[in-house]
């Protein structure tokens, strides 16, 4: 079996541990849905040590107000995609005001080795 988890996991990990939170679902509730699985077996699945099953998303997906185990992890990949967009605008918008303030300039608006290696060709032609 394969024990490596994948950057879908901890994806799904930090999501349903969010909506956990928001919802008021405790490892506990987990644990029922799951048959009565041990505190230890769901933590590692929260916290993205290990992956989850699809037939286990399935059956905790209506404690995290899904209908299946494809809609918690569409749900997970649409908010990890909405958080990646963010950052990125938050990035942009500081390099933005940083070359708005005269604070960084554009690599590309001056070129001192250009200005010299076309004076060379000229002594050269």
């Amino acid at each position: 079996m394969d024990t490596e988890t994948t950057k879908t996991d901890a994806i799904l990990a930090a999501f349903l541990s969010n909506k956990a939170a928001r919802y008021g679902i405790t490892q506990k509730h987990i644990q029922k849905e799951l048959g009565g699985r041990s505190q230890g077996y769901v933590s590692e699945r929260l916290s993205g040590k290990r992956s989850w099953s699809i037939s286990e998303l399935d059956r905790i997906a209506p404690l995290f107000h899904a209908t299946n185990a494809l809609a918690l992890i569409a749900g997970a990949l649409s908010e990890s995609i909405e958080t990646q967009q963010n950052e990125q605008q938050k990035v942009h918008d500081a390099v933005n005001n940083k070359i708005r303030k005269g604070m960084l300039g554009l690599a590309a608006s001056h070129d001192p080795d250009k200005e010299v290696s076309d004076g060379v060709d000229e002594e050269f032609a």
